[in-house]
C-alpha cells in the first residue's frame, strides 16, 4: 500500500513537471515571437503573466510531490 502511494506521487510529480515545462516553454516562445512585432518600450511579459504563473505553480506542486517520494528509495535499499 505504501509503495503504491509513492508510485502515484512519483507519477504526479513527473506529470506536473512535464506540464510546467510545457507551459513555461510555450510562454517563453510566445513572448519571443510577439517581441519581434512590438514597438520599443512595450513589455510582452505582462500579457503572458498568467501562463508564467501557472508554470511556476506547477513546478512547486511537482517539487512538493517529489518530497513525498524521497522516502521510498531509502526503505527499498534496506
Amino acid at each position: 500500500m505504501i509503495m503504491m502511494k509513492r508510485k502515484i506521487y512519483s507519477h504526479i510529480s513527473l506529470g506536473t513537471l512535464i506540464l510546467s515545462a510545457a507551459a513555461g516553454g510555450y510562454a517563453l516562445a510566445k513572448i519571443w515571437i510577439i517581441r519581434a512585432s512590438l514597438p520599443a518600450g512595450i513589455c510582452p511579459v505582462t500579457t503572458n503573466r498568467p501562463l508564467l504563473y501557472i508554470g511556476i505553480a506547477l513546478c512547486l506542486v511537482s517539487f512538493v510531490f517529489s518530497l513525498f517520494d524521497k522516502g521510498g528509495k531509502a526503505e527499498r535499499q534496506k
